[in-house]
């Protein structure tokens, strides 16, 4: 695995590291469906290829690991790292949704407490 910095990972960094390794070009994805004028890849289509790529990379490996322990396997240190490293695909995605419509992790964040129903005293 490639390091992108010397430092730990910050939101912003993230934005970049999607931005620049995972693009939705003709090359990368030449079956979304596209905009009849910009040959843009359709916000939609990005949505619906992000969601399967969260079903297939961050839900369904945590759920092999959770699984595998009903039937009675320990999770051990590689269950563990697996399901970290699922976790960070997952924020790939996420953060690939909230930009494709125009928004960020960060939004995501302020709304996190509303939308979970708790409520946040000012100071």
């Amino acid at each position: 695995m490639r390091s992108i910095l010397n430092r730990p990972i910050a939101l912003v960094d993230l934005v970049s590291l999607v931005d620049e390794h995972y693009p939705f070009t003709k090359d990368t994805h030449p079956n979304l469906q596209r905009d009849p004028v910009s040959n843009e890849v359709l916000p939609e289509a990005v949505i619906q290829h992000t969601l399967n790529h969260l079903s297939k990379s961050t839900i369904g490996p945590i759920a092999a690991v959770l699984e595998a322990y009903d039937h009675g396997k320990e999770i051990d240190s590689t269950g563990h790292e697996d399901i970290l490293i699922a976790l960070a695909k997952g924020l790939v995605n996420m953060e690939k949704m909230a930009n494709t419509l125009g928004s960020s992790l960060h939004s995501v964040l302020r709304a996190t407490p509303e939308a979970m129903g708790v409520k946040i005293e000012n100071e």
